[in-house]
């Protein structure tokens, strides 16, 4: 659609959203700390799925009943298109793109194929996002295993001094006694150590 400009918002928890990148817009002067925005918001882009058209919703508002756009969106004079990025009839983000350099009409098939543009990259983020998750997953996983290792050996650890001191008061006076005491307190020492 010649958009030389745009921002993609990834949901992050609930109706909040996290600016996951963006393409010659520093003149946006966008915060990308996560902006939380109307239920009303992702309940229609879920619901309609349509592509909107900020130029046109400002021009006729009554042609996108119940819409409300969140400020911070509509800010930036460059911002266009509300683009939804809906994976399985869940808005995973959307898109914002920017005004086209020569003034353009959009048609129905510019429409759809935005839709289909959308869903496509919906699937795409869902399946980066699924991915990350299962890295993470088994990141913990492993790190679970070597802190189950270190905590075996502690116990291990553990358990001699308490030997040590249990059997004491009975050997104290038997020389073999000490030395071995001597030996294994060294010994815990050094694997602690």
């Amino acid at each position: 659609v010649d958009s030389p400009d745009g921002m993609l918002w990834l949901r992050e928890q609930g109706d909040r959203f996290v600016l996951g990148g963006a393409w010659n817009s520093s003149s946006w002067k966008i915060d990308s700390a996560p902006a939380p925005v109307d239920p009303a918001f992702t309940t229609f882009l879920e619901e309609r799925q349509w592509i909107v058209n900020l130029t046109e919703l400002t021009l006729n508002p009554g042609s996108y009943p119940s819409l409300i756009v969140p400020d911070w969106i509509t800010r930036p004079e460059r911002a266009w298109l509300i683009v939804p990025l809906l994976h399985h009839e869940w808005l995973l983000g959307f898109l914002v793109l920017g005004h086209p350099r020569v003034t353009r009409d959009l048609n129905w098939e510019d429409y759809d194929l935005l839709k289909t543009i959308g869903r496509q990259a919906a699937s795409y983020l869902a399946e980066h996002q699924a991915a990350r998750a299962l890295a993470e997953s088994r990141q913990f996983d492993q790190f679970n295993k070597r802190f189950a290792f270190v905590i075996h050996d502690i116990k291990n650890l553990a358990s001699q001094p308490s030997l040590i001191t249990a059997n004491a008061e009975k050997f104290k006076g038997n020389p073999e006694f000490v030395d071995d005491m001597v030996v294994t307190v060294r010994e815990t020492v050094d694997k602690m150590s």
